[in-house]
């Protein structure tokens, strides 16, 4: 049980409390104002100080008012108590610093798990700094800023000593804040610096800078001394190197910074580029100070589309209002107009236009612009606005190549539920940065915990195939089914199982994926290309599917068995499966219903004529259907075992041109 004593109400006070020295009464019943619980009772009593430091941390007491053996304390057992006091302020210096390195490596240890996590934003990051100081040394004061002009610096996260917290103030060596001060001379020394008490003895604070290449400063770490203690600690000190150390990948110079934090929300989107333009523009008044900032990109000859304005200074404050694109003439804004000829930033009329230029292949094509309303700006300046015109361009690059795979992903979604029957939904999915999966579309039944634009959460609940280039182990999605639906399924031999056809559309979508990268940004909507390019987006599920299966017909079925079909008499299976072909090709019923004279119709060319199909375009309906009566009866268990590998690939073929014609 813990009793509080208020001075004036305990014995030890003024001797062992505020002199360090140990007290000792031979009888308290006979002392003056000596009381037990209001009670003058006999016995006697010794107190020795508690110190930690030279510093007086507690009391020991011993008394002996409740005592049955009779034995009294002598003053000379002072010295025994001293001898208790040292060894518990030892033990007590032992668990504290136990304590201490415990939550040290605690913090380190998650700043190590955030800091190789590449989506880890500098607000994160700032956040975890200032509690791990703030647990592992409470009472100090933590800031953490960083560079993002010559000029200015901008407080990420900071503490105070009463607890409260502090996010993006930006600060300039003109303020008269002693830790501003610090933290600037870190960054101007590129080393660590400290403010000294008067007599140079003592280290009061601490700034750390994060160096990077060619002595440019990122960011500077800043602790001040706790007041209890006055100054900083070894230990602290340490810490804060340590931490500037592991966190150094995440607090970056500001083109650095913009490639990575556009990247981040890049990967984390479905398609939508609107939060890209929103966050270049924030990036460009973070780092110049502008007044506006608009995004723009290329409209057809001598116009742009204006799809973001953002407003700097005070009007900034608050969320950022929603933006409905608008065009604009390119001869009102001279700077963006010769920006976009010339491929370089321009500075005219009070505005510093930087061309938005995507890279395909060998060309080079200006997709867009990016107008800075502001005063002069220096060379880093320049640079800066130049690194966020690059990290937008590459991230509109990821934006745009997944809002037209998900446009695709549609048509291979609808493939795969008609394929197989009994899968109750699908969902198509990318991964962000940190490999999570992002859905961005879903089709069939409700899947729980998958959701367009949300993060998929429960990944054991769901089977996924990953979407690739054959070759290539870049994952560009994945095509995911409950897992459930894909479990103890009975498949009969060369039947197709679901979870082959799973894989069979994602390896589709991974071709799609080909075509789609070789067209690179489609964002002029008054291109005529844009719009024939778009239009052809629903079809390249189907024409990737085709190619693929054509392919593997052709390199299982060779010329020799071509041969053998039309000089032998072929098992009927085999006469329906071609007369199938034929139909499909467009020839005439008469020509084709009779096996003698459709048999003449079985060339060298009949590879080629099968590869000439353009699926993109729907063929004869009624041939169609002619070639759909052909094969109703025949499945792939019976073709194997009847004819064999070669006339069940052809079957296959056929099935395919059905199914992607909708037949």
């Amino acid at each position: 049980v813990a009793y509080i004593l208020k001075r004036g109400n305990g014995l030890t006070f003024e001797t062992v409390v505020d002199e360090g020295q140990y007290k000792f009464i031979g009888d308290t019943k006979y002392t003056e104002g000596v009381y037990f619980f209001e009670e003058k009772r006999p016995g006697t009593y010794i107190a020795v100080p508690l110190l930690r430091a030279g510093v007086i941390a507690g009391v020991i007491c011993g008394d002996t008012l409740d005592s049955i053996a009779g034995a009294e304390l002598v003053e000379t057992e002072h010295v025994l108590f001293h001898a208790v006091s040292v060894v518990l302020s030892e033990a007590l210096d032992k668990a504290v610093w136990s304590l201490m390195d415990a939550k040290r490596t605690v913090h380190l240890a998650r700043l190590t798990k955030l800091a190789s996590d590449p989506g880890t934003m500098p607000e994160t990051i700032a956040r975890e700094i200032v509690e791990a100081v703030d647990v592992v040394f409470p009472g100090h004061l933590v800031s953490v800023g960083v560079v993002d002009t010559v000029r200015d610096m901008r407080l990420v996260f900071s503490s105070a000593r009463n607890g409260s917290r502090e996010r993006n103030k930006t600060v300039t060596p003109d303020s008269k804040e002693e830790q501003v001060f610090l933290m600037f001379d870190a960054k101007q020394q590129c080393k660590t610096t400290y403010t000294m008490d008067t007599e140079l003895t003592r280290k009061l604070a601490v700034a750390v800078p994060l160096i990077k290449g060619e002595n440019r400063v990122s960011a500077v770490l800043y602790v001040g001394a706790d007041p209890k203690t006055g100054s900083i600690s070894e230990d602290v000190e340490d810490l804060t190197h340590q931490m500037a150390a592991i966190v150094s990948p995440i607090l970056l110079p500001p083109e650095e910074n913009a490639l990575r934090v556009m990247r981040i929300l890049a990967l984390s989107g479905v398609g939508n580029s609107a939060a890209l333009y929103e966050m270049a523009a924030q990036l460009c008044i973070r780092y110049t100070g502008a007044t506006e900032v608009m995004v723009a990109m290329a409209h057809g000859v001598g116009s742009i589309r204006v799809v973001r304005v953002s407003k700097g200074g005070d009007e900034a404050d608050g969320p950022p209002a929603p933006f409905k694109e608008e065009l604009a003439k390119l001869d009102t804004k001279p700077a963006c107009a010769e920006a976009m000829e010339s491929l370089k930033c321009v500075t005219k009329g009070g505005w510093i236009a930087v061309p938005l230029v995507a890279q395909t292949g060998a060309r080079a094509d200006c997709v867009g612009v990016m107008g800075v309303q502001c005063a002069a700006v220096d060379q880093v300046q320049e640079r800066t606005l130049e690194g966020v015109a690059v990290a937008l361009t590459s991230a509109m690059q990821v934006s745009e190549m997944r809002r037209k795979m998900a446009m695709c992903g549609e048509m291979a979604l609808e493939s795969l539920l008609k394929r197989a029957p009994t899968m109750p939904a699908a969902y198509l999915a990318y991964l962000d940065v940190s490999g999570r999966q992002v859905c961005a579309r879903v089709l069939g039944e409700d899947i729980p915990g998958v959701e367009v634009g949300k993060v998929i959460e429960d990944t054991e609940a769901v089977q996924t195939a990953a979407i690739k280039r054959e070759g290539d182990e870049a994952v560009f999605g994945l095509i995911g089914v409950p897992a459930s639906a894909v479990k103890d399924l009975e498949i009969a031999m060369h039947e197709e199982s679901p979870w082959d056809t799973i894989k069979d559309v994602a390896a589709t979508m991974g071709e799609v994926s080909k075509v789609l990268s070789g067209e690179g940004l489609m964002v002029d909507n008054a291109s005529e290309a844009t719009k024939e390019r778009e239009e052809l987006l629903s079809t390249h599920f189907n024409a990737a599917r085709f190619d693929l299966v054509t392919a593997a017909t052709v390199s299982e079925v060779d010329l020799k068995y071509i041969d053998a079909v039309r000089t032998q008499k072929p098992y009927p299976v085999v006469i329906k499966i071609v007369q199938a072909i034929m139909y499909i090709l467009g020839h005439q019923e008469r020509d084709v219903s009779e096996w003698p004279k459709c048999k003449k119709l079985v060339t060298h060319h009949l590879f080629k004529e099968m590869r000439m199909i353009d699926v993109r375009k729907p063929l004869k309906v009624h041939k169609l259907k002619l070639a759909r009566a052909c094969i109703q009866d025949l499945a792939p268990h019976d073709i194997a075992l009847e004819v064999g590998p070669k006339p069940l690939a052809i079957w296959k073929w056929v099935g395919m041109i059905l199914d992607v014609q909708g037949v």
